[in-house]
């Protein structure tokens, strides 16, 4: 079965292995799309027979104390293995003879359905926190989402893993803490280190292949010590927290989120792995055990590469990729076995050798190398394209910070929801039930839930084509995107980048004309995910805007917009500046922004039901919204209009979408 290289290797070995089973790999070129090394396949570590394994010893009369911790974690499950795993580690022990009367029930019983159980305090010990709930998400000073951690107790490792997943133990974690709700992507890592993948490729070979190149993509090509410059440059930032890369034993224990089999969901609907991550289905075990000196070829003659963060489902916590995409660095040096481990959640940095650990497993690795409990090692040098990383982040002591500061959003899913909201709802209540606030769709594009409700557009003392000012009521909900488009999110779907500010994917696309939004759509559209996607209309436009606010221009200007006196001539990343009430962010500035509507110069008899204004006027220019970097403040209020010919594309104009629900 196929897995990155591991262990013993030194580097000139592996670029023998490399030369000889990737001959192409060592091809001319470095624009990135030639061949690459691939991680060379080495032999997996034997599955050792059931019962091999090291028994800890349990002393006559009372329990020890891991005994009774590992049956606690136990005692309510519904997984014959957890008991199988007992039996096995303390076949004397106290709690034995249960043991077997519950194995033999649910043995009985047969097996139970694939799901993603929430996390219980009586399977898994997970405790609630005083601060903040499961699934509370923050974002930081430079866009980063992190996920609230509850403490809890687990076991570790697997009784059908291999023999550096054994002994079993059980691990207390009694802190709560805050870790990434995706692997750090490439916009991130470029925004804080100045490098692009390609950069840190080309610091190894630049004959190497990027496998997924985009601002949402997770990095790659990053080894530990650079993961350890990029935790550094976080912490210059000073904002209440200290960041570091998660133990290994958090990593475990916030994989699992309170399940005890080899993955925490359905694996396919979770996990970017090799069988799922090229452009067709394959059968990676089987390309190994028949194939393998063309294994790591084969699979990328099909494509496999990494994906945009965020598409496959999340565990029970609501973390994003744990399994899969690529391989995540953590902060202990390998162990081959965990004798003597550290059971408190602590990293492991005594003992052990010259490599570090990684987690999780990639888009090369087969099924087995993305279990939970599956484990790499590599050199802390070691830079591929199947290796990246995700932050923890914890209470700076004296800080003041409050373990899950200000909360992003408190419901999410991977998907947009199939559920049309309440017509009655207003614009100062949350979305109804199901609805959550902020979803993301298949293309990794946030949307924002915009409730029904009523407003007065135009301004009496703005423009003329702002007046007669007059009531429009949306007897509708719908969702907006939370930023306008990247160009990242372009690429994705369009694979072109029109931008003239480009090499910052994380940044608007800009240079995008009203016809190149509407090719847009249509790609996405393609999807067929139960949403139509289009630009918002003039009104929809101004009522998400002004998010309940009626003032001319936006009270926190300076916090919110980019314009020409604070944005040094050129777009800024999604996200930097501060959002409207509606959690809508560059509403106010950066690029301009298409609408759907033609323009007229004047609002008589303009649509006062939210639709777009597709009738009378010269029907020569489309409408655009927002201002942008170029434009001073009066350009960014949230009555200002613009006018352009649907060709027109200046490095000042984009734009962000509307997703409705599909009717059929």
């Amino acid at each position: 079965m196929p897995k990155t290289i591991t262990q013993k290797p030194s580097p000139l070995l592996l670029v023998v292995i490399l030369w000889f089973l990737c001959p192409m790999a060592f091809g001319q070129g470095g624009t990135g799309k030639e061949a690459t090394p691939t991680p060379s396949p080495t032999p997996r570590k034997t599955t050792p027979a059931k019962g091999n394994n090291p028994q800890r010893p349990t002393g006559p009369g009372k329990p020890a104390s891991n005994e009774i911790a590992f049956w606690e974690s136990i005692k309510d499950s519904t997984d014959p293995e957890d008991f199988k795993a007992y039996l096995q580690q303390y076949p004397n022990g106290t709690f034995v003879t249960l043991a077997r009367n519950r194995l033999k029930k649910l043995e009985a019983e047969g097996p139970k359905p694939a799901s993603t159980p929430a996390p219980s305090p009586g399977k898994s010990g997970i405790n609630s926190s005083q601060n903040s709930n499961p699934g509370t998400v923050v974002r930081n000073k430079i866009g980063m989402e992190l996920v609230w951690i509850p403490p809890g107790v687990y076991i570790m490792g697997s009784t059908n893993g291999r023999l550096d997943e054994k002994p079993l133990h059980p691990v207390a974690i009694n802190y709560s803490f805050l870790m990434g709700k995706y692997e750090v992507t490439q916009a991130q890592w470029q925004q804080l280190m100045g490098t692009t993948v390609r950069d840190q490729r080309d610091k190894s070979n630049r004959t190497f292949w990027v496998r997924g190149e985009g601002g949402t993509n997770p990095m790659q090509y990053v080894n530990w010590n650079e993961a350890q410059q990029f935790i550094q440059k976080l912490n210059e930032m000073n904002d209440g927290y200290v960041y570091r890369l998660p133990t290994e034993e958090e990593w475990e224990y916030a994989c699992r989120a309170g399940t005890t089999g080899d993955y925490a969901g359905v694996r396919d609907e979770m996990a970017w792995f090799a069988d799922n991550a090229g452009d067709q289905p394959v059968d990676a075990n089987k390309i190994w055990n028949d194939d393998r000196n063309n294994y790591g070829q084969r699979l990328v003659n099909n494509g496999n590469r990494t994906h945009p963060v965020g598409m496959k489902k999340t565990n029970a916590f609501g973390l994003y990729d744990m399994h899969g995409n690529v391989s995540e660095w953590c902060q202990d040096w390998y162990h081959d076995s965990y004798n003597a481990a550290p059971t408190d959640g602590s990293a492991w940095v005594n003992g052990g050798g010259m490599y570090r650990v990684a987690r999780g497993g990639s888009w090369f690795n087969a099924a087995m190398d993305v279990r939970s409990s599956d484990r790499f090692s590599f050199k802390p040098d070691t830079r591929m394209n199947t290796l990246g990383f995700r932050v923890v982040a914890t209470v700076r002591s004296g800080s003041g910070t409050k373990l899950g500061g200000e909360p992003l959003e408190t419901a999410s899913s991977s998907t947009l929801p199939t559920t049309n909201s309440s017509p009655g709802t207003s614009p100062k209540s949350g979305a109804p039930a199901g609805l959550p606030k902020i979803m993301r769709n298949r293309s990794g594009i946030d949307f924002v839930w915009i409730p029904s409700g009523n407003f007065t557009m135009g301004s009496p003392s703005g423009n003329a084509n702002e007046r007669p000012t007059h009531q429009v009521t949306l007897n509708y909900s719908f969702y907006i995107g939370k930023y306008e488009v990247t160009q990242a999110q372009w690429q994705a779907v369009m694979a072109n980048n029109p931008s003239d500010f480009k090499d910052c994917g994380n940044c608007p696309v800009d240079s995008v004309s009203w016809e190149d939004a509407q090719s847009f759509m249509r790609k996405l559209n393609q999807m067929n995910d139960g949403y139509t996607y289009r630009l918002p209309t003039e009104a929809e436009w101004e009522y998400a805007s002004r998010a309940g606010t009626t003032a001319d221009v936006p009270v926190d200007n300076i916090e919110m917009a980019w314009y020409s006196e604070n944005s040094g001539g050129k777009t800024h990343p999604a996200g930097q500046r501060r959002p409207n009430a509606w959690g809508l962010s560059d509403i106010h500035g950066n690029v301009w922004e298409w609408c759907e509507d033609w323009y007229h110069e004047t609002y008589d008899g303009a649509p006062t039901d939210g639709k777009p204004w597709l009738t009378g006027g010269e029907q020569k220019f489309r409408v655009l919204r927002g201002g942008s970097w170029s434009y001073g403040l009066p350009s960014v209020r949230s009555a200002n209009r613009g006018h352009a010919t649907p060709g027109y594309h200046p490095n000042f104009y984009g734009f962000r979408v509307v997703a409705v629900a599909r009717t059929q």
